[in-house]
């Protein structure tokens, strides 16, 4: 696995922005941990297994996608399954009925996407030619 180098924010971040952004969330990590704290990682690349906490580098990307994805329809997508899973381990929720079915789909699916777009080759180009103004680092 290769790491892409990220866009550090500006200095002191004033917008804080995320930086760590989980592919897999944080909150659905921790369901597996044990008393510790920690889950059981099987790293294929590095060909060892090795405790982790949910917040350990292996579960993160460094912001692989925007702050305004991240905290608008990523996290209403996660707040929906996380909401749904809570329902699951009290028992109240039995079955993944069609009422449900959306909040699993669209979780699964932005794990996919958060997980590809992790690995892929900086997407950020400087076009040759253009003139005219840019953004702002403020309004990036």
């Amino acid at each position: 696995m290769t790491r892409i180098a990220y866009e550090k924010p500006q200095r002191k971040n004033p917008h804080r922005l995320s930086i760590n952004q989980h592919v897999f969330s944080a909150l659905s990590i921790a369901r597996f941990a044990d008393s510790s704290g920690r889950v059981c990682v099987c790293d294929i690349a590095r060909k060892n297994v090795r405790r982790a906490k949910p917040d350990d580098p292996i579960f993160v990307a460094k912001r692989a996608w925007d702050h305004r994805a991240e905290s608008g329809y990523m996290k209403s997508t996660e707040d929906a399954f996380q909401a749904l899973a809570v329902q699951i381990i009290e028992g109240v929720v039995l079955q993944i009925d069609d009422a449900n079915r959306r909040a699993v789909n669209d979780f699964y699916a932005l794990w996919c996407v958060r997980s590809r777009h992790r690995h892929l080759p900086q997407q950020e180009i400087q076009a040759q030619g253009v003139t005219g103004g840019g953004l702002t680092m403020d309004q990036e």
